[in-house]
């Protein structure tokens, strides 16, 4: 053959550095790249919703429940003095079939709180779990919304009288034992909730029809009314 003939022909080297692919088998590659991300990402969705951690449910009120009310008076007193309204008493109540993930803080609950941002989260994080928090009017009075009839835990703090020195001497400042424990559910530092005040610890059946609770917080006649810090 003449040589001339193929002069315009361009003859690859020999020695090649890279691999020559077709377009065609590239956009095979490109097409199986694509499927592989996509069944990847659908495997680890699937997996991650298998090991997702149901979350603890609030109390909220059952289908066709209603609200239900407690209320009452608060007052202190000596044995033979009149009972006065105890004005600034708080008075927590509890669901006693749940309690939080965390025990709350007791900022912003005790009756000589002042009202801060911290306050208005515990009271939040309260409301959250079903329970309610409420200070006693200067009548004595109070009144408390719950989301449904049941059993609840009712922490009463007196604002004016204080328990005996030599009980806050004793083991978590004179709360009875097995009230701490059950305190302890609920809050952090049960005994500084309640610090030297009087208490009221006790479970209450609400009906549907509510409930009325009335206290009065009685000391020793030599005992006095300390002035809170």
């Amino acid at each position: 053959r003449d040589p001339s003939l193929c002069s315009d022909r361009e003859i690859p080297p020999a020695n090649l550095d890279g691999i020559i692919v077709s377009r065609r088998r590239i956009r095979w590659y490109y097409l199986l790249l694509i499927v592989t991300a996509i069944c990847f990402f659908c495997l680890g969705w699937l997996a991650n919703r298998g090991q997702s951690v149901p979350t603890k449910p609030q109390n909220k009120p059952a289908e066709g429940t209603t609200p239900v009310l407690l209320a009452g008076q608060i007052r202190y007193g000596r044995p033979n003095g009149l009972p006065i309204p105890d004005g600034g008493a708080v008075v927590i109540v509890l669901p006693s079939h749940t309690t939080p993930d965390r025990a709350i803080p007791i900022e912003g609950l005790r009756p000589w709180d002042s009202e801060t941002a911290a306050g208005q989260v515990n009271r939040q994080r309260l409301a959250e779990l079903g329970a309610a928090w409420v200070k006693v009017t200067e009548d004595g009075s109070y009144n408390v919304v719950l989301p449904q009839p049941g059993q609840y835990w009712v922490l009463m703090i007196s604002r004016n009288l204080a328990r005996p020195k030599a009980t806050l001497e004793l083991a978590n400042r004179g709360i009875a034992e097995l009230d701490f424990k059950q305190m302890s559910q609920y809050f952090e530092r049960p005994g500084d909730l309640i610090g030297p005040q009087a208490y009221r610890w006790s479970l209450e059946t609400i009906g549907p029809t509510g409930h009325n609770l009335n206290h009065d917080f009685q000391t020793p006649a030599d005992l006095g009314i300390p002035e809170l810090p």
